[in-house]
């Protein structure tokens, strides 16, 4: 066998599902991320209200 150049081929529709696949990965990597990024940050600045021992007290009857 001789080492020659192989010319590849792709055909209209089998390009266009391989561009929709490599778009939708991107696209669902970006909202993944952004959602656990953006709760993480959340989780960060989460303001605590101080637990006052009456108002527990109250709630527990």
């Amino acid at each position: 066998m001789s080492q020659s150049a192989f010319w590849a081929y792709i055909d209209p529709v089998s390009g266009s599902i391989l561009l929709q696949v490599m778009i939708a990965a991107v696209i669902g990597s970006v909202a993944f991320c952004y959602r656990s990024i953006w709760g993480f940050v959340r989780f960060i600045f989460r303001r605590k209200i101080p637990s006052d021992d009456s108002s527990s007290r109250e709630h527990l009857g």
